[in-house]
């Protein structure tokens, strides 16, 4: 999330017919602003007109690619603050300010529940207590001829009743003694009081993008010749060169820039290629690049034109959204090479495995390819393969949300990524209903409270969620009786994990505001399954010191009484 954003920055709005550049700060709702290429969103909008406009969401919805924005799409079309415009020109009418932005809304909730030092000091209602043992004690000094144990013995009655009225002292002592078990487990806990809270959870939810799923795109399946293929079997086919070679060199960076800079679909298909054989330091002394239309929103694809060093031979090659590439070809390569007309029953065979690679929410993309040069408008290109690139999941998430499952609990997951995606994701970690209920956040500003909180009892996947959305659907939930732990990594995550009795983030790859606002940080998904065998013990071993001593502050109690006689 840009900082930016917030104070500091200028804004292109409309007033009196006129643009004027002023203080982000001073916008008022109503204003309508300007925004283009580079600019940090400077409120949230509502989008009135827009040409070629894509913006980074990630922060805010944990949408990995840039988002195309359209008004012209249906419904209300809205920009975040402090995401930034990648591609585009647009205009908006600014509905939230300040602290009323979702972006606002995120930083009064972290600044609120900054750690604040723990309060130590005893109430002084538990001292009253103490008269309790006044009593015993007038006992002891009017008959007891010997009144050198009181000095031993009421002392420690007097600790032994203040510890068991401060149940937190224990579950502090264990913490400490149980830290380093904690850190071998990857698992660190910032209050003692989460160990009582874990007891209740029935309710897990999880964010999708960094949690269940990694944040890193793949290539994972290969349409090609008319018929589906392994990504391993690609390098053993006569052109799985070509196709490789295709990946490494059609994007619009040069082949050496730093690939963490790069459009996730482009470093997703040089990774392959890379993966599969392709020396990406070779290819700058093999082919000159001697054309290059970039990637356009309205155009859909892109296309990069090459000279072969060595031989002088030309070649060029597009990608992009496979209708269009589609369009631009009349011929197809088989597997084994040869080229062959597009014909009905091969765009017949790509188009149905098209719309049933679609329906999981995996990305698509096309190649193709021409020799000779340039081409010129008309179709001359020969198509080449479709790809089908997915988040994969978290190599430990579905064995972990399967054991939840198995322990009884349930599991939910909260996104701002697309309705085929989350659920996609959903199945294939085993959530409960996954394939039948789900929720958009669209349709939840239609509902009212009493009605989506019915809803939550049965729906498992909440999907295009703003981070107030997520906040909301578990206070819902805890309305409703339960008790709600998030586990999330992002910026978007940071109301549901304020809002939640127990919010859980990652040491490593969570974001800086996530993880001051989670009760506890772990490795990896695996640790929330020795967190919970941890909190199970804890609680067995304070009941125990609990029982040990109450019986102790009675056998000491006896035994003085006893004494004394």
């Amino acid at each position: 999330m840009e900082a930016s954003a917030m104070k500091g920055d200028r804004a292109a709005a409309i007033r009196e017919g006129k643009v004027t550049l002023i203080a982000a700060d001073d916008l008022q709702v109503g204003d309508l602003v300007l925004i283009q290429a580079g600019d940090v969103v400077p409120a949230d909008l509502r989008l009135l007109e827009a040409m070629d406009l894509e913006v980074d969401e990630f922060d805010m919805t944990g949408e990995m690619n840039p988002v195309r924005k359209c008004p012209d799409s249906g419904g209300e079309v809205r920009v975040f603050q402090g995401t930034r415009v990648l591609r585009g020109h647009g205009k908006g009418m600014v509905i939230a300010t300040g602290e009323e932005t979702e972006y606002g809304k995120i930083g009064k909730v972290s600044q609120a529940f900054r750690k604040r030092e723990e309060d130590r000091r005893i109430p002084k209602r538990r001292f009253i207590l103490l008269l309790l043992l006044l009593p015993a004690l007038g006992v002891r000094l009017k008959f007891a001829p010997d009144h050198g144990s009181i000095y031993v013995v009421y002392p420690l009655l007097a600790f032994l009743l203040l510890l068991l009225q401060n149940p937190q002292w224990l579950k502090r002592f264990l913490l400490r003694r149980f830290q380093a078990k904690l850190d071998k487990d990857r698992i660190w806990i910032r209050t003692p009081e989460v160990l009582e809270k874990m007891q209740g959870i029935d309710v897990f939810c999880f964010d999708k993008t960094g949690v269940l799923t990694s944040r890193v795109i793949q290539v994972r399946e290969i349409f090609l010749g008319g018929e589906p293929l392994p990504i391993e079997e690609v390098k053993k086919r006569p052109i799985g060169d070509l196709i490789l070679t295709g990946c490494a060199l059609c994007h619009d960076h040069t082949i050496l820039q730093t690939m963490a800079l790069m459009n996730p679909l482009d470093r997703a298909l040089i990774a392959f290629a890379e993966a599969q054989g392709i020396s990406l330091e070779e290819l700058p002394r093999q082919y000159q690049r001697i054309d290059h239309q970039p990637f356009h929103s309205e155009k859909r694809h892109m296309t990069c034109g090459f000279r072969e060093i060595s031989s002088g031979r030309l070649i060029s090659f597009a990608k992009g959204d496979p209708e269009v590439i589609l369009r631009k070809c009349r011929r197809y390569l088989t597997s084994e090479g040869q080229p062959r007309s597009l014909d009905g029953g091969f765009l017949s065979a790509l188009r149905m495995k098209m719309e049933e690679m679609s329906q999981d929410g995996s990305i698509l993309i096309a190649m193709a390819f021409c020799e000779n040069g340039p081409p010129p408008s008309s179709p001359h290109y020969t198509f080449l393969c479709l790809f089908r690139l997915e988040n994969p999941l978290q190599p430990e998430a579905q064995a972990v949300v399967r054991e939840l499952n198995r322990r009884g609990f349930r599991n939910v997951i909260l996104t701002g990524d697309r309705v085929e995606t989350a659920l996609r994701v959903g199945a294939d970690v085993g959530i409960e209903k996954a394939e039948n209920f789900y929720l958009t956040g669209r349709v939840m500003e239609t509902m009212p409270l009493s009605e989506l909180g019915r809803q939550c009892e049965y729906v498992s996947i909440f999907s295009r969620l703003s981070p107030s959305q997520k906040g909301t659907i578990v206070r819902l939930l805890q309305q409703r009786g339960h008790r709600v732990a998030v586990v999330g990594d992002g910026t978007n995550d940071v109301i549901a994990l304020k809002a939640a009795d127990v919010g859980i983030s990652f040491f490593a790859q969570s974001s800086p505001l996530a993880k001051r606002a989670a009760q506890v940080l772990i490795g990896n998904l695996n640790a929330l399954l020795e967190l919970l065998d941890g909190v199970r013990f804890a609680r067995r071993r304070i009941q125990g010191l609990t029982i040990a001593l109450a019986v102790l502050f009675f056998l000491f109690l006896g035994v003085d009484f006893f004494l004394s006689l």
